[in-house]
């Protein structure tokens, strides 16, 4: 049971991208054992930190290309 939801269909249920029935699966997967719960909070907050960095590294390439369109422009 424990391969039934991947990273990518937990990803899909936490960002409400996901039909009924795979919502039903995941919170059905989710409530069979302590060890699926831990398992999709340890992979909650692996999605947390990639969103943390992604938003990092988009804000620093938006700094750079703020930092040549002004320079080009003077």
């Amino acid at each position: 049971m424990a391969n039934e939801v991947t990273k990518e269909l937990l990803t899909m249920y936490f960002s409400d991208g996901c039909s009924t029935d795979k919502k039903h699966k995941v919170e059905k997967w989710i409530a069979a054992s302590p060890d699926n719960s831990k398992l999709a909070e340890q992979w909650l907050v692996e999605m947390d930190k990639q969103n943390d960095l992604l938003f990092l590294n988009l804000s620093t390439a938006s700094q750079e290309i703020w930092r040549k369109i002004s320079n080009n422009i003077n």
